[in-house]
């Protein structure tokens, strides 16, 4: 069977109409890269998000620890800036922080909070004081 001019037309028509993508993860969210180069999250076709991501500014000490108690995983761990003067330090705990097994955490779901030296001593999640720096931890 030979092929015609309309078989050619027919199989430029279904190349053009195949959609050209491929698909990948980033930060373990899923996306495609479309034939135009355009990157599209495919998170938001999912039930729920991939991940828990934010900030909590807390307004007390007391306010941080009930938001940590609530949302804390074995991988939380907190950070606490030297005070100045001994006004009370800047202090952020990590919800998604890096597990002991070496695995990395996206450090994506962290609360802020101010503590005295006491009261971050008091944290029932591995804490530690001094400078510890990420894109989303910086308590210099």
């Amino acid at each position: 069977m030979s092929r015609t001019d309309s078989d050619n037309l027919i199989d430029a028509g279904r190349a053009q109409a195949t959609p050209s993508y491929t698909t990948e993860e980033r930060n373990g969210i899923p996306f495609l890269v479309n034939s135009s180069g355009e990157v599209i999250s495919l998170e938001t076709f999912c039930a729920t998000p991939i991940r828990v991501r934010g900030e909590f500014n807390a307004g007390s000490f007391e306010s941080a620890m009930k938001f940590i108690t609530k949302f804390k995983t074995p991988n939380t761990v907190a950070f606490r800036s030297k005070p100045l003067l001994g006004k009370r330090g800047r202090s952020v705990a990590c919800i998604d922080f890096h597990s002991a097994d070496g695995v990395p955490g996206f450090c994506e779901f962290v609360v802020r909070f101010k503590s005295t030296e006491a009261q971050f001593n008091t944290l029932q999640i591995p804490h530690y004081e001094g400078t510890y720096i990420t894109p989303n931890i910086d308590i210099t």
